[in-house]
Order: structure tokens, then C-alpha cells, then sequence
């Protein structure tokens, strides 16, 4: 169960769509095909209080192995700071799965995250890091709508007005042409109906 309290608006939404394309988001933020993927709990339990990821997708590769694939999404007006959520989310999902690859992608929207590079180091008395971590970093709104187009993944194609759209004529008819040609039935209606969200 997804917890969407205290989120932005675009946060519910989004999250919709990733259950609804987990294949095609896995296969983007993992940067390599995937064979299969299931959408797993999102509440990372550890004492003394619970914390709640976005989502949390269980991936297996082509290759054979798997990997749990950590999103967060978020906008403008973050309370605490990405990079000390990310460093708590990260670490308590290692706790509970010590034998799996774990990868964590944030998501930006809005302007939000600018200066975010995704790597954050907390340095010792010395000078020289002691703790370092990594995470992937996409500015949605810095992206530009053709380069999702491009990608020709239909799951994604809701996400494009998030991104940088210089001619909406031309690219909102592709992606719903687009959607129309690589999805049917209850999966096409419930990916226009995000598109245009």
C-alpha cells in the first residue's frame, strides 16, 4: 500500500503510472532491458518509527539477476533535505535486503531539486569523507519532451507534461498517436487519462 500523505499533488498521479508501466520505468531508470517486475510494499520498517518510500519496484534483468529499484519523486517544498531522506531510505533498504542489488532514482519535478547531483559525501574531522552515497538524478523538467518520445516506451509518455515541451501541436498528438498504436484496452484508457492529468 502506498502512503501519499504530505505529497504534492503530481506525487498520487505519478505513482499511478509507474504501476501502471513498471516494465517501461524500470527499463528507463535502470538504463538496460528488463525481463519482469513487481511492484513491492513502499514502507520501510525499522524501529523506532516506519518510513514510507514512493515505490519501490522488484526488477529482474536479462541477464538473470534482480534488483530493487527505489523511486522517490518530488517537487517543490521538501521539509528535509533529498539527500538526508535518500541516505535514510538507501540505508534501511539494505537492512531488509542484503542480498539484492538496490538502485534509487529521484525524480524532480517543478524546478525542484536544481543542485541535487544525486552524490553527497559527510566529511570526518580529517576533511575526508567517511559516509558517501549515490543515487540517480532526473530533472523531469529539465528534459525535453522528444527525448521521450524517442525512447518510444508508452508507460512514459504521460510524464511529458512534466517535461520541457517547445512545440505542444506537434508533440502532445504524437504521444497520444503513440499511445494509441503500442497499448489496448484498459491500459491505453488509463494512460491517456494520466497524459492528460
Amino acid at each position: 500500500q502506498m502512503c501519499i500523505r504530505d505529497r504534492p499533488d503530481t506525487d498520487h498521479p505519478l505513482k499511478r503510472l509507474v504501476a501502471l508501466a513498471t516494465e517501461d520505468f524500470a527499463s528507463w531508470l535502470l538504463q538496460q532491458p528488463v525481463h519482469g517486475v513487481t511492484l513491492q510494499t513502499s514502507e520501510l520498517l525499522t524501529n523506532p518509527d516506519p518510513l514510507d518510500a514512493d515505490l519501490l519496484l522488484r526488477a529482474t534483468l536479462l541477464d538473470g539477476r534482480t534488483t530493487l529499484l527505489h523511486i522517490e519523486f518530488q517537487g517543490p517544498g521538501s521539509r528535509r533535505p533529498m539527500r538526508l531522506r535518500m541516505l535514510d531510505y538507501m540505508s534501511r533498504l539494505r537492512q531488509g535486503n542484503r542480498d539484492i542489488l538496490i538502485h534509487s532514482v529521484v525524480i524532480y519535478l517543478a524546478n525542484a531539486g536544481a543542485n541535487d547531483t544525486g552524490i553527497h559525501h559527510i566529511n570526518g574531522i580529517d576533511g575526508t569523507p567517511r559516509l558517501m552515497w549515490r543515487y540517480d538524478v532526473i530533472h523531469l523538467w529539465k528534459l525535453k519532451a522528444e527525448e521521450l518520445l524517442a525512447l518510444q516506451k508508452p508507460g512514459l509518455l504521460a510524464l511529458i507534461g512534466q517535461t520541457q515541451i517547445q512545440k505542444p501541436a506537434e508533440i502532445i498528438p504524437a504521444a497520444i498517436h503513440m499511445l494509441g498504436q503500442s497499448t489496448q484496452g484498459e491500459q491505453r484508457e488509463r494512460l491517456l487519462s494520466e497524459l492528460l492529468l
